[in-house]
């Protein structure tokens, strides 16, 4: 678990906008947490070790869940660590916290969503309205790399593009076809473009050395998804490196991209139709203030759309067998 390279500037970015943050994890919480307190805002700090049940207090009565544990290591190690930490917080969860909203920022999200639907699901506590893979920064990576493509002076953020499939490499989907205002790019273009936005998480490794990942802008981007729960009026009590948000009230409408277990959720069914009956994917969802309201219409436009779900489908549905092999063992 990592308070360091997403969980700490997250708690940075939602400090200002929250009444209560409680930070858990293995190492140096305390420290953080006054650090964290001496900003002039009106949220408390409180961090958690996992002495005397850090964990469930950290998760008792929690409305919203942020699982951001990160391991920098290579895709094979990483999925055998944080596979195990989200399974043992997911039980943790479903005792302590089982109607809460549950926000996955840890990778492989392909594989560590379905394990903890599992988890859930055995518990007898799974609302799939509620389960989110973050893949937001997929879409914020978009919405920069656009700008450099067009022939107009736009800023970041002008076009509305989602970004659909997995969250790795050739499982991520961008949706060029859907942009709002729609943008004009030549075959050239698109496939450069879709490339940059696939493998931008490896370019920061490469310029880290290879002694580290995507944190900073993974954290702005999970906030984008925070933003939004804010922005349909839901009262907010953040915990890093869990972070848990309170939600009390709100109104439906906003619209995000996340990995989500399609079955559950409203037009979730049709969706499977269109991609060999996975389970899970990453979709444009309108939320609300009870989570998931529905799945926002979407479809594969461009040769080179459909041309990517061909490619992506088989390999999303070895990630997500992965996952769930891997619960069927360690459950055991």
């Amino acid at each position: 678990m990592d308070l360091g390279g997403i969980g700490q500037p997250l708690s940075l970015l939602c400090n200002p906008l929250i009444s209560h943050l409680s930070l858990y994890d293995i190492v140096n919480t305390p420290g953080i947490a006054v650090d964290l307190s001496h900003i002039s805002t009106s949220s408390q700090v409180v961090g958690y070790l996992p002495s005397d049940n850090g964990l469930e207090k950290a998760l008792t009565g929690s409305d919203i869940v942020i699982i951001a544990a990160v391991e920098m290591l290579k895709y094979q190690d990483l999925f055998a660590t944080n596979s195990k930490i989200v399974y043992d917080l997911a039980k943790v969860i479903a005792k302590c916290s089982p109607d809460a909203f549950i926000l996955i920022i840890s990778n492989p999200v392909n594989s560590i969503v379905p394990i903890i639907t599992q988890v859930l699901k055995d518990c007898n506590v799974l609302n799939p309205r509620k389960l989110f893979g973050v893949t937001t920064l997929d879409i914020v990576r978009l919405s920069k790399f656009i700008t450099e493509y067009v022939s107009e002076n736009v800023e970041p953020g002008h076009y509305t593009i989602p970004v659909v499939g997995g969250h790795s490499g050739m499982t991520i989907i961008p949706l060029i076809s859907q942009s709002d205002p729609k943008v004009e790019l030549s075959e050239e273009q698109l496939r450069s473009l879709i490339h940059k936005v696939q493998y931008a998480g490896d370019e920061v490794v490469k310029a880290k050395d290879r002694n580290g990942s995507a944190t900073l802008s993974m954290a702005y981007s999970a906030f984008i998804l925070i933003d939004a729960i804010l922005k349909i009026g839901f009262l907010i009590f953040y915990r890093s490196l869990l972070i848990l948000v309170y939600a009390k009230t709100g109104v439906s409408g906003i619209v995000q991209c996340s990995f989500v277990y399609l079955p559950g959720i409203s037009g979730g069914n049709e969706i499977m139709e269109k991609i060999n009956n996975l389970s899970f994917f990453s979709v444009p969802l309108v939320l609300g203030k009870d989570g998931i309201e529905k799945v926002h219409s979407f479809d594969f436009v461009f040769e080179i759309e459909k041309q990517l779900l061909k490619t992506a489908l088989p390999e999303i549905r070895k990630d997500i067998d992965k996952g769930l092999s891997f619960y069927t063992e360690y459950s055991k």
